[in-house]
């Protein structure tokens, strides 16, 4: 009987290998690696023209549009701007939120601009800028709102003209118009009612020289612009002018001398040529020079003066061949250096 050889069992190892295929809602690595990057679909709204005294709200999209959270920080807008806190402060990949920015136009006409700064983690624009435009239209046009006659004569003033019209379908009327110093003549005429008025001002005749204004008070029936004031300004040059005004003499500690000059210039309506008939100063022994530039007027040189406290307070008189302006006086001021 033939033996059989032993049976041997030949067993081969196969590996188990488990594939995950991309599970939803992980994010791969280089997803995670990606830094934020804050943007908008419409970073500048232009609301095109709009009445002033009305309210602007406009509601700014963010996104961010790279990887990771982005964080929204501080919101900051410029003068006249105001912004509600954004609906949300973090934001992922993909994802969006929104910011609501409110403009005043009380007292604001012409173009507007108003810049949002949104401050964030994002590396490569921290400070993002969304801008708000658009054009303030008055409801009622009041112009010039400052008239400057500049140099006037008093015998002749003249008169100006400030234009007050309605921009809206709304009819607008003028209820009173007034000034506040009593130093214009007013007089108010109807070029279309409800719709354009015209404001006729001018100068009184006032004492004395130099410069004067008056405001004028415009009050109409629109809510939006129910008072507007402007300001008149003028000039009266004297017949004749004396520069300095003050003679200012310094004192030293020795017993130095100064010379002084004193211009006298005749005005524009002068009627007769000005002429320089003398120049005293009482109790004072002063060389005095005088002398006719033509143009430019009188040029009157004193010499040789020994300033001293006792003259503080004192007049050097000039004597004219104006009628009214006979005599011209200038003050003596003494200071210490």
């Amino acid at each position: 009987m033939k033996t059989l050889p032993p049976f041997r069992h030949h067993l081969k190892f196969v590996p188990f290998v488990v594939c995950i295929m991309g599970i939803s809602g992980i994010s791969s690595p280089a997803q995670a690696r990606t830094p934020p990057v804050i943007s908008s679909p419409e970073p500048e709204f232009d609301f095109g023209e709009a009445r002033s005294g009305r309210i602007i709200t406009h509601t700014f999209v963010l996104e961010n549009n790279g990887g990771g959270i982005l964080e929204i920080g501080t919101v900051r807008t410029s003068c006249g701007c105001t912004a509600s806190d954004v609906a949300s402060r973090e934001i992922v990949a993909g994802e969006s939120t929104t910011l609501t920015v409110e403009l005043d136009l009380k007292g604001r006409t012409g173009p507007q601009t108003q810049r949002i700064t949104v401050h964030s983690n994002d590396r490569t624009q921290p400070q993002y800028t969304l801008t708000l435009k658009g054009n303030a239209v008055a409801s009622v046009d009041i112009s010039p709102r400052t008239l400057n006659f500049q140099q006037i004569n008093p015998a002749s003033p003249p008169t100006g003209k400030i234009t007050i019209r309605g921009t809206t379908d709304e009819a607008l009327e003028i209820l009173s118009v007034d000034n506040t110093m009593d130093r214009t003549e007013l007089r108010l005429e109807t070029v279309e009612a409800g719709r354009e008025y015209h404001l006729f001002i001018t100068p009184k005749d006032v004492e004395g020289q130099g410069n004067f204004n008056d405001i004028v008070e415009i009050k109409t029936d629109d809510k939006d612009v129910p008072l507007t004031r402007c300001i008149v300004m003028w000039q009266i040059l004297p017949k004749v002018s004396v520069a300095p005004r003050m003679l200012t003499l310094p004192i030293s500690r020795g017993s130095d001398k100064v010379n002084r000059f004193i211009m006298v210039r005749p005005g524009e309506d002068l009627p007769e040529d000005l002429e320089i008939t003398g120049v005293t100063w009482a109790g004072r022994d002063v060389e005095t020079r005088i002398n006719n530039t033509g143009n430019f007027g009188w040029r009157i040189e004193l010499r040789d003066i020994t300033p001293d406290m006792s003259m503080n307070g004192e007049e050097v008189e000039i004597q004219t061949n104006v009628a009214g302006f006979e005599t011209l006086k200038v003050p003596v001021r003494i200071i210490r250096p």
